[in-house]
């Protein structure tokens, strides 16, 4: 027996924000001496939307309001409302994830959006919904190489790698296209990692100066170098070691699994063969355009992924849930149970199992 059920994927990130709406169907599946078990058997984008630019209010929060309008431009558009909506995932990313008003601004989208999974994602979980939406799972099952996808956004690249199809290793650098705005000609901002970048290469690009181009391949072609050996393509050179290692939000790249192909998704992504400068308002195009010209990321560069700008979003739409097994029984309180915290445990060896402490009061 199988259904067909709507599900939506809302990506908030540093730079855009996304929807895209699937249709996902089900199939029930049982054998001689086993349970039932429905399982997720196709997945179809049905609805790529606009691409939004994030809205910020001036003390440089999410505005909620302009995030409302977004999802209700794009549910009129495609003619669906949130009643219709089974499954799916709201998801904060990048810089965005770090706003004072992430939490609240994301439990309240889901009242308006219908009932599913929300989360202010981070670098790990964005990682694997890049890598998946990009192709990259699939491309290292049936290419049978270990392959990287390295999701490039406007604060920060995440990067997941994978073998046989399953997620392995994932690492989060503060490395993006909006490391140094621009507007008129001029430099408006900086941010840290893009300040530690140009001191340490004696390169200017300070806040007020005239907005180089020359200056800005150069501090472009660094950080492409230092992508390379993020992903241990390159070794660098001390330098670019150091630097790297200044860089690390999350944590680096474990060096089991050497990424054989690489996949790119993100919007700098798109501009690999980028001709513009600052069209942006940013060096993300010259930043895609130096990654493009780095001949350690190139030579295994995997051409060509799904998507690029809407990776994360296609994750959050297709790939964020999984059907659990049957639910047997339940006494006490009513489903669904909503904003319910999930905390990742780190349990190495048996003693640690006596540090935990248990809940029921939730």
């Amino acid at each position: 027996m199988e259904e067909s059920v709507n599900s939506v994927g809302i990506d908030i990130g540093t730079s855009t924000t996304q929807v895209v709406f699937s249709r996902l169907v089900m199939k029930q599946e049982q054998g001689f001496g086993r349970a039932p078990k429905i399982k997720i058997v196709d997945k179809q984008v049905i609805s790529r939307g606009k691409i939004y630019e994030t809205p910020l209010k001036a003390d440089g929060g999410i505005d909620a309001e302009g995030i409302r309008g977004i999802l209700k431009k794009e549910f009129e558009r495609v003619g669906c409302g949130p009643e219709e909506i089974s499954i799916g995932a709201v998801i904060i990313t990048g810089e965005s994830s770090k706003k004072k008003n992430a939490r609240y601004l994301v439990q309240e989208l889901t009242e308006m959006s219908g009932d599913f999974v929300v989360a202010e994602a981070g670098p790990d979980l964005e990682a694997v919904l890049a890598g998946k939406g990009a192709g990259a799972d699939l491309i290292s099952l049936q290419e049978g190489k270990i392959t990287a996808n390295l999701d490039i956004g406007g604060g920060t690249t995440n990067i997941c790698v994978f073998r046989n199809g399953e997620p392995v290793d994932t690492a989060c650098y503060d490395i993006g296209g909006k490391m140094i705005k621009t507007r008129d000609g001029k430099v408006t901002g900086r941010s840290e990692a893009g300040k530690r970048v140009c001191e340490a290469f004696g390169i200017g690009l300070e806040p007020g100066q005239r907005a180089n181009p020359v200056q800005a391949e150069r501090f472009c072609g660094r950080l492409a170098e230092l992508l390379a050996a993020a992903v241990g393509v390159e070794e660098g050179g001390e330098e670019i070691q150091r630097l790297l290692k200044k860089l690390i939000t999350s944590r680096e790249l474990s060096g089991t699994w050497q990424p054989e192909l690489l996949t790119f998704s993100g919007g700098v992504a798109d501009c690999l063969e980028s001709e513009t400068s600052f069209a942006y308002g940013d060096i993300g195009d010259i930043l895609g355009r130096q990654i493009g010209k780095n001949p350690g990321l190139m030579k295994r560069f995997k051409i060509r992924e799904r998507e690029t700008i809407r990776a994360t979003v296609i994750g959050a739409g297709n790939h964020s849930m999984e059907i659990s097994g049957n639910t047997v029984d339940w006494e006490g309180r009513e489903l669904p149970l909503k904003n319910v915290p999930v905390l990742r445990l780190h349990l190495e060896k048996e003693e640690d199992l006596d540090k935990m402490v248990v809940s029921s009061n939730l």
